[in-house]
C-alpha cells in the first residue's frame, strides 16, 4: 500500500500498547485499509509505516508467519532495489509489521510535477524488473505489486516493498469483490493489478491443499492448545463465525507469473503518465477474452518497452516471460547499456554509504545519529571523486553546437578538470535529457541534506558542470533553479555566494522557455535578488555584484523570450504596435528596478562589493543607457575618490572608461574631468598611474575636448620626470595620446613647449618611444618629498603662488644649451639641496612638477582638516616616551621556572654594566634598511594617505603606510628612540630587579631622558626579559650618532603622518631577518622519545610534532608569542606502533601519518580561528588503512603530488615506494628499488612530479621518472676515501638550483682538527656533485690544563666554603647554580655518549646530520643570476641539525653570515671556498671553557656562571632528529631532538 493519508488523526486502536516500551510514537493514519490498518510512526531513527492485524481472538499464534517474514528479510536483505519488512512483533492481541517510511510510491511520483523523462521512466522501469528479478532468484514472490508499493526517493532509487505473499490470498472468489476490496484495494481506486488467474469460478478449479480436507472435517484440538496458523487468510476462513458468513477463502502459493503480470501494470501505468491498465471490471473482461489492449499499449512511445510490456501482459500465465528474461529483453531493446554496466552498481554503492563511529569515539544513540547525518556528504564525495568517470559517461556536452556570443564561466575543482573551464562558450541545448538527469536527481536529493558546506561547494561545482553542458533548458529552470533559490538562504555564507553565482550561471545557459515558466524573472527571481543584496555577509553580496551585468542581459532576453511566448499561443490578443510598445515598457520598469538594485550595490558599506559592482559597469551601462546611467550611477561615482580603500579608489577609473562612451562629452566633461584631475594627486602612486591611463583611454575615445586637452597638458606633462617608473610611462602614453588629437600647431606651441625642457634632445614626433628613449632621468624622490613639505612651510616662498602655474617654460634657453633660470628663494634652493637637489639638472623638472606638487600639499592639508588633527607633529623625540600596551585578562600569578630565574639574574647582570656603546655596521653586516621608494606604483603596503609628506624627519623618506595587520594605526607609528643617561632598569642609580619594576609605580621621565615603559603590571620574567630584547635590539638598530627616539606605542597617536625613518607596521605574520639570532623562544618536553617529524602548515597557525613513542602533538604558534602556555593543544595517540613518518598536506589542516606497524592514518586538525586565540578541537580522523605485510615496514613518506587529489609515497625497508591515494588510501602503483640498495630512508619528489630522488640505508641514491615509472640512474654518495658506507639519512631539493637534491649522510665521527662533509647538492642532469658542506673542529674538547685548573679552582672554592673562618655570605642562592665548565661537560658527555653508542669510536665527536631544511624566502641572502635569463633570485639557505646537538644555518649567498645556534661555547665562523665545488665550512672549537678562580669568592652567581648555566638550560642535549620553520607569530626554527625535546629559536 502506498503512503495515503487518512483524514483521521486518531491513534489506532491497539497501537497503544507499543508506545513507550518500544520508543514509538504515533504520528497519523495511512490508507483506509480494514485487513491491515497502516499508520506512520517514529522511532529515535526516523519515521516507519507501522502495519497491525488485530487478532480475533487472544489465544491465535502467528509464530510460522513470523518465521515466514524473519526468512524473507533475510533473503532480501541484499537485494538493492527490495525493502522488506525490517521488524515483526507479536503481542496478545495483534500482529505489528514495521518498515522504513518513504515519502512517494511510482503512482504518486506520475502525477507530480516536473513529470518523469523518458529516460527516468527506463531507469524506474529497469531498478524494478532488477528487484523483482533477483527476489525471483531468492524463491521471494511479492503477491500484492501495485504502483503503490513501488516506492521512490528522490534521487530516483527504486524500492519494492510490502511483500504479501505470506498472509494476503492468492486466490479471490469471482462473483464477489468484497475479497478484492478487503485484501488489494486499499487505496478504494478500483485499479487492479491482480493477474487474471487469480480469479476463480469454482473451487474445484483450484489446487486442493493436503490438509483442506482434515480442517474441513472439524479435527479438533486439545481444550487450551494454541493453534498454529501460516497465513492470516487461512486463520480468518478456518473460524466457526467467518465460515457461516461465507467467507472462507481457499489458499495456494504465489507463482512468478502472477508477480509478472502485476509488474507489467505497473510499467504500463509508468509509461502512461499514471493512467491505470486495468480496473476489477476491465480487468474482468480482458480475463473473458472481451478487452483487447492492443490500443493502450499503443500509449507506451518507446517500443522497446511496449513490446515488453505486451509480453508481460499475456493472458495466458505460461505465455509471459519469467522476471529473468523480461529483464534480458528489456536490456537488449530498451535499457541503454550504462545501465547494467555502471551506472546501478554505482548507485548501489551510494545507497550503501554508511560513515561508522570512530573508533575512539564511545558508540552511543548520538553519535548513530550524527554519523547519519553525515551520509549525504559521504554520497558526495565519493561522486565527487567519480566526477571526471562520471563525465565520460555522460557523452559529449551539447547538442548541435555552441552559441558563440555568449560565455560561461564554469567553475569544476576537479582534477584533471580543474583547467580550460574559466570562459566557455554556451552550448545549445540538449533536445531531450539522458544520463545526465540520473545523476542530477541523485545531487539534488543530497545537497539539501549535506552537513558540511565544504562538501555543498562541491557539489554545486558538479551541478554547474552538468547545467552547462548536458540538460535541457526546461531541466534547468524546472528542477535546478528551485534547489539554488532554496540555497540562497543557507546558513553558511559561501554556499550562499557560489548559489547566486550558480542562479546567473544557470540563466545565462538556459536558450529557451517553456509556458510554464513564464513570469520566472519578475515573479520569482527578482524577489530573491532583492533579498541576497540584503545578506550580512559581504562575499554573497559581492558575488551578486561580480554577476549582476550577466544577470541584467539574461533578464532582458528572458522577457523578450516570454513576451514572444504570449504572442505566439495567443496570436489574436494584441497588434504589432501594442506588442512593441508593452514589450518596450515592460523593459523600461525592469531597467528602472535593476538601476536600483545597482545603487544598492554602490552604496554598499563594504569596499569590496561596490569594487565588484563598478567593474561590471562596462555591460551594464549598454544595459541602462545615458538617461538612467546619468541619473542613477554617474552621481555616486564621485564618492569613491574620498575612500579610504585604494582599491576602490582605483576602480573608480575603470568604470570612468567604461561609462564615457554611452554618457557622453557633456556629461563627462560636466561631473567626472575634475575627479580625475583631483585624482592625479593621490598620495597612493599606484592610483595616480590609474588616472593617468584612464585619461589616456578617455583621450583615445575622442570624448574630451580641445579645452580640456589644454589643460591636461599644463597638468600632467611633468609627470613624465616623475621617480615612480609606471607614473612616469602611464604620463608619456597619456602625452602620446594627447599629442594625436591636438591641431598641430597645439601640439608643438603648447605641449612641445612644456615638454622639450625635460628632454635630453629634440624629437622628430611625440611618441611612447620617443619619450622613453630621450626623456631625462627621473627628478630625485628625496627631492619630491622636500618639495611637498616645503609648500607649507612656515616662511612659504613665492615659488608656490597659483599665478606661477600657468607660465610656459622657455624652450629656446634648453635648445641653445643655455642654463635654466634660476629659482628667487635661496632658501628653498638650500632646503632642496640638502635633499639632493642639482639646480643644473632638476630645475626644470621642478617647475613642470609645480602644479603636481601644489595641488599635492593641498589636498593632504584638506584630508588633514578633515579629520581634525594637526599638521605638524613635535620634534622628533620630543615628549615622546615608548611604551608598550599589553591588553590581558585577570592577571595569573604562577612561581616562575628554573629558566626564569636565570634569565632574571642574566638581566640584572646586565644592568649593572653600563651600556654598550653603538657600533656602525660592519662590512659583513648588511646595511639597515630604509624606506626607500620602488620603482614600481606603490601598494598600499608601502604607501598611505600622508605618504609624500614627513614634517620633521629627513628628506628623501617615504612615511609607512597604514595597513591592516598592525595593531595600532600607522598615525601611530614614531621613530626609533635611543636610550641614554640612566639606564632603563635602574632607579636612580641602583639596579632594579624585573620584579621590582613591575610592581613600581610609573615615574615621570624628563623628556632629555627618556626610557621605555610598559603597561605590563604582572610578574612573569619571560615577558619582562623580553620586552628588554626588543628595546635593546631597537637600540642597537639605531646606529651612532642619532637623537631619533621611538614610541612602541599601541594607542592611537593623533597625527595622521609618521617621521622618516620610522619602521614600517608589520607587514604580515613575520618581519624578514637578515640570520637567526639564536634565542631561545619555547621548550616543550611531552614526548617521551626521539622527534621524527616536524610539520608546519601554510598558515602557520600551529605545527606538528611525531614522535616514536607512537604520539603526535599539535603546538599553537599564537600561544608561542604570548607565553599563554607551554602545553600541546592536541594529543593524536590512536597509533599502536611507532610513528616513522609524518606530514601535513599542502594547502589543508589534514596529516598523514605512518606507523612502523604499516598503519597510514589521515586525520584533520579542526581549529577555530574565529576568537581571539585559536581555539583546538578534537582531531577527526578521515581516513585509516593498513599497509599489507609484503610492501615491508614503512621507513618514510612523502607527499608525491600537491593537486586537489593528493597522492603520499610510502617508503618501505624493501626497498619498495608505496603510491597512496589519501582519500582512500588504495595502492596505485610501485617503485622497486634494487634491493641490494638496501632499505629506503629519504624520498625527494621534484616540485612538478616529475622524477623522484630515493636514498638507502647503503649510501646508494636513486632517481626515477615518475612519469614512466622508469629507473634512470643510482649514485654512491659520501666521502671518497670513507671505506665503509654509511646509510643516507636525508635527502630534499636544493633551495636555488633546479635539478638538484640535498643528500646527508652518516659519517665518521670528527677528529682533532680534522673536518667532515655532512651534506653534498648533487647535480642530477650532471651527475656530479656541486657543493659540500663541511664541518671542522679547532682542537680536541677539554685539554689537561683547563681540566685541572678548574678543579683547582672547584676544591679551592669548596674549601674556603667549608671552612669555619670564612666571611658570612650576605645571600645564598636559591638553586644551586653550576659553572660553565661543568654545564659543558654534561653536554659534552651527552655527545660522547652518542659517538660511543657502537657506531664510532669513545672520545670523539659525531657530526652527522639527520634533518635538512632548505629555504628561499625569509631571511635574507644574497641575489644569484638566473642562468640563461640574466634574471636575479635569491640564492636560498639551508638548515641542518645533526649529532652534536647544534643547528647550523648554511647562507648560501654571504657564507660568512651563517649561524651555529643549540649548542654550547663557540658558534664559530662560517666561510666559502669557491672552486670547482663550492665549499661552505663551519670551524668550530668543542673546547671546555676556563674555570674563573675567583667564582666562589661571591655567594651569587657571577655573570659568566649564569650566562653557562641559561645555555646549557637552553641548548639541546641530544642529537637534533627535526627541524622545521615556522612564521608566525614571528619567524622561528623548531627543532626536535633524540631526547624527545622540542625547542623553537628565534
Amino acid at each position: 500500500m502506498g503512503n495515503a493519508v487518512s483524514s483521521s488523526r486518531e491513534p489506532l486502536r491497539g497501537v497503544g500498547e507499543l508506545d513507550g516500551a518500544n520508543g514509538l510514537h504515533f504520528e497519523w493514519a495511512l490508507g483506509s485499509s480494514r485487513f491491515l490498518r497502516t499508520a506512520r510512526v517514529r522511532d529515535c531513527d526516523g519515521a516507519l509505516v507501522l502495519k497491525m492485524f488485530n487478532k480475533p481472538t487472544t489465544g491465535m499464534r502467528l509464530s510460522g508467519l513470523v518465521e515466514r517474514l524473519v526468512a524473507e528479510r533475510a533473503a532480501l536483505a541484499d537485494v538493492p532495489n527490495a525493502l522488506p519488512y525490517g521488524k515483526v512483533i507479536e503481542t496478545d492481541a495483534a500482529a505489528y509489521l514495521m518498515r522504513q517510511w518513504l515519502a512517494f510510491s511510482v503512482y504518486d511520483r506520475s502525477s507530480t510535477r516536473p513529470f518523469l523523462a523518458p529516460i527516468e521512466k527506463l531507469w524506474i522501469s529497469y531498478q524494478m524488473l532488477r528487484g523483482m528479478c533477483e527476489a525471483a532468484e531468492r524463491g521471494v514472490h511479492h503477491g500484492d505489486l501495485k504502483g503503490d508499493n513501488v516506492m521512490l526517493t528522490t534521487a530516483l532509487d527504486v524500492y519494492v516493498t510490502d511483500f504479501a505473499s505470506s498472509f494476503k490470498p492468492t486466490y479471490l472468489p469471482l462473483d464477489d469483490p468484497s475479497d478484492f476490496t478487503l485484501f488489494f484495494d486499499t487505496s478504494g481506486r478500483r485499479t487492479c493489478y491482480v493477474a487474471p488467474e487469480r480469479f476463480y469460478e469454482s473451487l474445484a478449479d483450484l489446487p486442493q491443499p493436503a490438509d483442506r480436507g482434515a480442517r474441513a472435517a472439524g479435527a479438533r484440538r486439545p481444550r487450551g492448545a494454541h493453534r498454529r496458523v501460516d497465513s492470516v487468510a487461512d486463520a480468518l476462513a478456518s473460524e466457526p463465525y467467518l465460515e457461516a458468513l461465507g467467507l472462507g477463502r481457499p489458499n495456494g502459493a504465489v507463482t512468478e507469473a502472477m508477480d509478472v503480470f502485476s509488474a507489467g501494470c505497473v510499467l504500463a501505468e509508468i509509461w502512461r503518465d499514471g493512467a491505470p491498465t486495468f480496473t476489477l471490471s476491465t480487468l474482468f473482461r480482458y480475463r473473458a477474452g472481451e478487452l483487447d489492449i492492443a490500443p493502450m499499449l499503443a500509449e507506451i512511445p518507446d517500443e522497446g518497452i511496449r513490446a515488453l510490456v505486451g509480453s508481460m501482459l499475456a493472458r495466458a500465465p505460461e505465455e509471459r516471460p519469467s522476471f529473468a528474461e523480461a529483464l534480458a529483453r528489456g536490456n537488449a531493446h530498451a535499457f541503454p547499456c550504462e545501465f547494467r554496466e555502471f551506472l546501478h552498481a554505482f548507485v548501489t554503492e551510494l545507497q550503501r554509504v554508511a560513515p561508522s563511529v570512530p573508533a575512539n569515539v564511545p558508540a552511543s544513540a548520538d553519535a548513530v545519529r550524527i554519523c547519519r547525518m553525515q551520509e549525504p556528504d559521504e554520497r558526495m564525495i565519493r561522486v565527487y571523486r567519480e566526477w571526471p568517470r562520471l563525465v565520460r559517461l555522460l557523452g559529449a556536452p551539447g547538442d548541435g553546437g555552441a552559441v558563440t556570443d555568449r560565455t560561461v564561466p564554469v567553475s569544476v575543482a576537479v582534477p584533471p578538470m580543474d583547467a580550460g573551464l574559466e570562459h566557455l562558450p554556451v552550448l545549445a541545448s540538449a533536445k531531450q535529457d539522458g544520463i545526465a538527469l540520473l545523476l542530477l536527481n541523485v545531487v539534488l536529493s543530497n545537497i539539501t541534506s549535506c552537513v558540511r558546506a565544504s562538501v555543498r561547494g562541491r557539489t554545486l561545482h558538479m551541478l554547474m558542470h552538468m547545467t552547462w553542458g548536458w540538460l535541457t533548458d526546461e531541466t534547468r529552470l524546472d528542477r535546478v533553479m528551485p534547489y539554488l533559490v532554496a540555497l540562497v538562504s543557507y546558513s553558511h555564507p559561501l554556499v550562499r555566494a557560489s548559489a547566486v553565482r550558480s542562479i546567473f550561471m544557470t540563466l545565462e545557459c538556459t536558450n529557451s522557455i517553456t509556458s510554464s515558466n513564464l513570469g520566472l524573472i519578475i515573479d520569482y527571481l527578482l524577489p530573491n535578488v532583492r533579498y541576497v543584496l540584503g545578506d550580512p555577509c559581504s562575499a554573497v553580496r559581492a558575488e551578486c555584484a561580480l554577476h549582476f551585468a550577466r544577470f541584467a542581459r539574461c533578464t532582458e532576453r528572458f522577457l523578450v523570450m516570454e513576451h514572444a511566448l504570449r504572442r505566439q499561443r495567443n496570436p489574436e490578443a494584441a497588434t504589432p504596435a501594442s506588442w512593441d510598445l508593452n514589450v518596450d515598457a515592460q523593459l523600461e520598469r525592469l531597467r528602472t528596478e535593476l538601476t536600483d538594485r545597482v545603487v544598492t550595490l554602490l552604496r554598499d558599506p563594504e569596499p569590496g562589493v561596490s569594487r565588484a559592482i563598478l567593474d561590471q559597469l562596462a555591460p551594464l551601462a549598454l544595459f541602462f543607457g545615458p538617461a538612467l546611467l546619468t541619473r542613477h550611477v554617474v552621481q555616486h561615482l564621485s564618492t569613491f575618490l574620498n575612500s579610504s580603500d585604494w582599491r576602490l579608489r582605483c576602480a573608480f577609473f575603470s568604470a570612468v572608461v567604461a561609462v564615457a562612451p554611452v554618457v557622453g562629452s557633456r556629461v563627462l566633461e560636466q561631473y567626472i574631468q575634475p575627479l580625475m584631475l583631483q585624482a592625479i594627486t593621490d598620495e597612493e602612486e599606484y592610483v595616480v598611474s590609474e588616472a593617468l591611463g584612464a585619461l589616456c583611454h578617455l583621450v583615445q575615445m575622442g570624448v574630451l575636448s580641445t579645452h580640456v586637452l589644454h589643460e591636461l597638458v599644463v597638468v600632467c606633462t611633468g609627470l613624465v620626470c616623475h621617480p615612480n617608473e609606471w607614473i612616469a610611462q602611464a604620463c608619456m602614453s597619456l602625452v602620446a595620446s594627447i599629442a594625436q588629437f591636438l591641431p598641430p600647431v597645439d601640439t608643438w606651441t603648447l605641449l612641445y613647449a612644456r615638454l622639450r625642457p625635460l628632454l635630453q634632445c629634440d624629437v622628430q614626433e611625440i611618441s611612447v618611444p620617443a619619450l622613453r628613449d630621450f626623456v631625462q632621468r627621473p627628478l630625485p624622490r628625496p627631492v619630491l618629498y622636500a618639495a611637498c613639505n616645503s609648500v607649507h612651510a612656515p616662511n612659504r616662498s613665492s615659488f608656490w603662488n597659483e599665478e606661477q602655474l600657468h607660465v610656459l617654460p622657455d624652450p629656446v634657453r634648453t635648445m641653445a644649451g643655455l642654463p635654466p633660470p634660476r629659482i628667487d628663494d635661496e632658501a628653498l634652493v638650500r632646503r632642496l639641496a640638502a635633499s639632493g637637489f642639482d639646480p643644473e639638472q632638476d630645475t626644470h623638472k621642478l617647475l613642470a612638477l609645480r602644479w603636481f606638487i601644489l595641488h599635492t600639499a593641498q589636498q593632504h592639508t584638506r584630508h588633514q582638516t578633515s579629520q581634525q588633527t594637526r599638521w605638524q607633529l613635535p620634534p622628533v623625540g620630543e615628549g615622546l616616551v615608548p611604551e608598550t600596551v599589553f591588553f590581558q585578562g585577570p592577571e595569573r600569578v604562577s612561581r616562575p621556572s628554573s629558566l626564569a630565574l636565570v634569565e632574571a639574574r642574566l638581566e640584572l647582570e646586565a644592568q649593572v654594566r653600563p651600556a654598550p656603546t653603538p657600533r656602525a655596521a660592519t662590512p659583513e653586516e648588511p646595511p639597515r634598511r630604509e624606506h626607500a621608494a620602488a620603482s614600481a606604483p606603490s601598494t598600499p603596503s608601502s604607501t598611505a594617505r600622508g605618504a609624500y609628506f614627513a614634517p620633521g624627519g629627513q628628506p628623501g623618506q617615504k612615511a609607512p603606510a597604514a595597513t591592516a595587520f598592525a595593531p595600532a594605526s600607522a598615525q601611530g607609528q614614531m621613530a626609533e628612540t635611543a636610550r641614554r643617561g640612566t639606564p632603563a632598569g635602574t632607579e636612580n642609580g641602583l639596579p632594579v630587579t624585573p620584579v621590582e619594576r613591575a610592581s613600581a609605580s610609573p615615574v615621570e621621565v624628563p623628556t632629555d631622558e627618556p626610557h621605555c615603559r610598559t603597561t605590563y603590571t604582572g610578574t612573569d620574567p619571560h615577558l619582562h626579559a623580553h620586552l628588554e630584547r626588543v628595546y635593546e635590539k631597537l637600540e642597537r638598530a639605531r646606529g651612532p650618532g642619532g637623537d631619533a627616539r621611538m614610541s612602541h606605542q599601541a594607542t592611537i597617536a593623533p597625527s595622521t603622518a609618521a617621521p622618516v625613518g620610522a619602521p614600517g607596521p608589520p607587514r604580515g605574520p613575520s618581519s624578514s631577518a637578515a640570520r637567526p639570532q639564536g634565542t631561545l623562544i619555547a621548550y616543550f618536553a611531552e614526548h617521551a622519545a626521539p622527534i621524527v617529524a616536524l610539520a608546519v602548515p601554510m598558515d602557520h597557525l600551529f605545527f606538528v610534532s611525531a614522535a616514536r613513542d607512537g604520539v603526535i602533538k599539535v603546538w599553537d604558534t599564537a600561544r608561542i608569542e604570548r607565553n599563554v602556555t607551554a602545553h600541546s593543544r592536541v594529543t593524536y595517540s590512536v597509533h599502536t606502533s611507532a610513528v616513522v613518518a609524518m606530514l601535513l598536506l599542502t594547502g589543508t589542516h589534514c596529516v598523514v601519518s605512518v606507523e612502523e606497524a604499516g598503519a597510514v592514518h589521515v586525520w584533520q586538525v579542526v581549529v577555530d580561528t574565529s576568537g581571539t586565540l585559536p581555539r583546538y578541537s578534537r582531531p577527526t580522523i578521515l581516513v585509516q588503512s593498513q599497509l599489507d605485510r609484503a610492501e615491508g615496514v614503512p621507513t618514510c613518506a612523502v607527499q608525491a603530488t600537491h593537486s586537489t587529489t593528493p597522492v603520499v609515497a610510502v617508503g618501505t625497508a624493501t626497498g619498495r615506494v608505496v603510491f597512496l591515494d589519501v582519500w582512500t588510501l588504495t595502492v596505485g602503483r610501485r617503485l622497486q628499488n634494487p634491493v641490494e640498495f638496501g632499505a629506503i630512508t629519504a624520498i625527494a619528489v621534484d616540485r612538478q612530479g616529475a622524477w623522484m630522488c630515493i636514498g638507502t640505508a647503503n649510501g646508494m641514491l636513486s632517481l626515477f621518472d615518475l612519469r614512466f615509472s622508469l629507473h634512470l640512474r643510482s649514485w654512491v654518495v659520501g666521502e671518497p676515501e670513507q671505506e665503509l658506507r654509511y646509510g643516507i639519512q636525508a635527502c630534499t631539493l636544493h633551495p636555488s638550483r633546479d635539478c638538484t637534491v640535498l643528500v646527508a649522510f652518516h659519517v665518521p665521527p670528527l677528529t682533532p682538527g680534522g673536518s667532515r662533509t655532512v651534506l653534498q647538492a648533487l647535480d642530477l642532469r650532471r651527475g656530479e656533485v656541486v657543493e659540500v658542506y663541511e664541518v671542522a673542529a679547532a682542537r680536541e674538547p677539554g685539554d689537561a690544563g683547563g681540566k685541572a685548573a678548574a678543579q683547582e679552582g672547584q676544591d679551592s672554592s669548596a674549601a674556603r666554603c667549608d671552612s669555619p673562618d670564612a666571611p658570612s655570605a650576605p645571600c645564598t642562592p636559591i638553586t644551586p647554580i653550576d659553572t660553565p665548565q661543568t654545564c659543558w661537560t654534561a653536554t659534552m658527555n651527552r655527545v660522547r655518549s652518542i659517538a660511543a653508542d657502537g657506531r664510532h669510536p669513545p672520545g670523539r665527536i659525531p657530526v652527522s646530520v639527520n634533518a635538512v631544511v632548505p629555504g628561499v624566502q625569509g631571511y635574507e641572502t644574497a641575489q644569484i643570476p638566473e642562468p640563461g635569463t640574466g634574471a636575479r633570485r635569491s640564492a636560498g639557505f639551508v638548515l641542518t641539525g645533526g649529532d652534536d646537538c647544534r643547528v647550523r644555518f648554511w647562507n648560501l649567498g654571504a657564507a660568512d653570515r651563517g649561524v651555529c645556534l643549540g649548542g654550547l661555547g663557540d658558534t664559530g665562523t662560517f666561510a666559502l671556498q669557491d672552486a670547482p665545488v663550492r665549499d661552505y665550512r663551519h670551524s668550530a672549537s668543542y673546547s671546555e671553557p676556563a674555570a674563573h678562580a675567583g667564582s666562589a669568592r661571591s655567594p651569587l652567581a657571577t655573570s659568566e656562571q649564569l650566562r653557562g648555566t641559561s645555555a646549557f638550560v637552553k641548548a639541546h642535549k641530544d642529537a637534533v632528529t627535526a627541524l622545521s620553520v615556522i612564521e608566525r607569530p614571528f619567524r622561528c626554527i623548531v627543532a626536535g631532538d633524540r631526547h624527545g625535546a622540542v625547542r623553537v629559536w628565534e
